[in-house]
């Protein structure tokens, strides 16, 4: 394991669970950013390349209003 996965480990257990919950999201949207995404041959139109853009825009799935909510303001 590599000194920061170690590191970022670590630190998770330190925290309270939903602290934690909420790094964690970050680490893996940003793990998800990091992916590369197939553009669709027929610009997007398709159901199937409509949800690969739908997936590249919302890496960590549909969130409602309240989930975004309380990881922006923490409640």
């Amino acid at each position: 394991m590599s000194h920061l996965a170690s590191e970022l480990d670590q630190r998770l257990h330190q925290l309270d669970p939903r602290t934690a919950a909420h790094v964690e999201r970050v680490i893996r949207e940003v793990l998800a950013l990091t992916e590369s995404v197939p553009v669709a041959v027929d610009g997007g139109t398709s159901p199937e390349g409509l949800l690969t853009l739908a997936d590249a825009a919302e890496p960590m799935g549909v969130l409602s209003n309240r989930e975004i909510d309380a990881s922006v303001y923490g409640q």
